[in-house]
């Protein structure tokens, strides 16, 4: 049911392609290099519709593989601003939204093996893009067109939000949810969307719209988002008393995440690999990340679930999910690299688990001492499981071994600290 709420939510954005792409087409100005012919027209914006897409799903892959294997994040950076600013350019040559292209390409990028470090990459900037994007919307809204329009409104947002419920209703009982999870369906999607927002701006532009009745389509799409939330509380209290309690999958504080007991494993070296698999065999749900895109190509082709990302960057961390992960396991060569994620993990989630591989004690007390609870020293673990074979070839009992192995990891190997400072180094091994 979940799914099905996500896909609702992902078709109503993607209604918005098609109906872009109509606006220049039914504008009454002829697009730039045709005659006006609706058939020329539509051919023009469905070429650059799929122009854009090419780009986007084959050509921007191999640039941005191209930046990632050099480790250039300002080009990696720079081109994905470039494709986005490209395909917007491109369909505004033609008389077309720039919306449009803009969200034709950012639709492909999304699919690569690179939208993480994408994601994290525009972060910074989305807060500020998204306020002046709804203060645009505010400053729009004409206070004296709600005064004077205030019935004429009113009645448009009801109709809306009817026949929206009641079309919402009859497809969540024909997609086989129950009566109470329709009508909690209903009562949460009828609004309209901000994308009408985009939608709208453009029909103004091309001439298809007048002015006031773009002003009253703004106000009816904002009164119907404001109204979400007192629609959505009279929803549960409507299915409450068709079915009694809520479930615990409808019930929104206990909605249990589709991936609640995912690991995300930062690297993807032999060790991030060997606990992927491992991970994998036991049905644990796993999300890994490594900085090199020969790692995450290879890990791609093997099925892997592994994606391109620079794990020390504060924006992956949040793009990873680590807040909502079950453990993190920390797999990286660099020890630097390593103390910077561990200590960004713990500064902003203190109560999750961080397994991480120290190459020497040394490294496995700073780890400790920033928060870690689980280091395991490799080198030391290798000369375990090398001693452990050779004992048992040679005779001593399978049990007997395993008591001396659990000695040896007693209080974080006690047992094999260093007791000079001399022997405080660790060799490779």
């Amino acid at each position: 049911r979940t799914t099905w709420l996500r896909s609702d939510f992902l078709l109503q954005d993607l209604a918005i392609v098609p109906m872009l792409a109509l606006v220049p087409i039914l504008a009454d100005e002829p697009m730039p290099g045709t005659r006006g012919g609706f058939l020329e027209e539509a051919l023009l914006v469905a070429g650059l519709v799929v122009a854009v897409i090419l780009v986007g799903r084959y050509l921007m892959p191999f640039v941005l593989a191209y930046s990632a294997k050099a480790r250039n994040m300002e080009a990696f950076f720079a081109f994905s601003m470039l494709a986005v600013l490209g395909a917007a350019l491109a369909m505004d040559s033609v008389g077309a939204s720039m919306a449009l292209g803009a969200f034709l390409m950012g639709m492909m990028l999304s699919a690569s093996d690179y939208s993480h470090q994408i994601e994290a990459s525009v972060e910074p900037f989305k807060g500020i893009l998204l306020a002046l994007f709804f203060i645009a919307v505010g400053m729009s809204i004409d206070m004296k067109t709600v005064m004077a329009e205030g019935s004429e409104l009113a009645i448009n947002v009801v109709v809306i939000l009817v026949i929206k419920a009641l079309v919402l209703f009859a497809l969540s009982l024909l997609f086989g949810l129950t009566r109470s999870a329709a009508v909690r369906v209903a009562f949460l999607l009828p609004q309209c969307g901000e994308f009408g927002f985009v939608l709208f701006g453009a029909g103004v532009a091309a001439g298809i719209l007048s002015s006031e009745t773009f002003a009253l389509a703004i106000l009816v799409i904002s009164v119907s988002m404001a109204l979400t939330p007192l629609l959505s509380k009279l929803g549960d209290r409507i299915a409450e008393r068709l079915a009694g309690p809520v479930s615990g999958t409808w019930a929104g504080a206990e909605l249990p995440a589709p991936q609640d007991r995912q690991v995300v494993v930062a690297g993807y070296g032999r060790g991030g690999r060997t606990l992927s698999l491992m991970l994998e065999k036991c049905g644990v749900p796993y999300v890994a990340f490594d900085n090199d895109a020969d790692r995450v190509q290879a890990g791609k082709k093997a099925g892997r679930n592994v994606h391109f990302g620079d794990m020390t960057d504060p924006q992956i961390i949040e793009a990873a999910g680590v807040g909502k992960a079950s453990a993190v396991a920390v797999t990286l060569d660099d020890p630097n690299a390593v103390q910077r994620l561990v200590s960004a993990i713990t500064n902003f989630h203190p109560d999750l688990s961080i397994y991480a591989r120290a190459n020497d004690f040394d490294a496995g007390d700073k780890l400790r001492q920033s928060g870690v609870a689980h280091v395991i020293p490799a080198h030391t673990e290798s000369s375990l499981s090398l001693g452990s074979a050779l004992l048992q070839d040679i005779g001593v009992t399978h049990n007997d071994v395993e008591d001396l192995v659990t000695d040896m990891r007693r209080d974080h190997y006690a047992l094999l600290a260093p007791s000079t400072d001399t022997d405080n180094k660790e060799s490779p091994e």
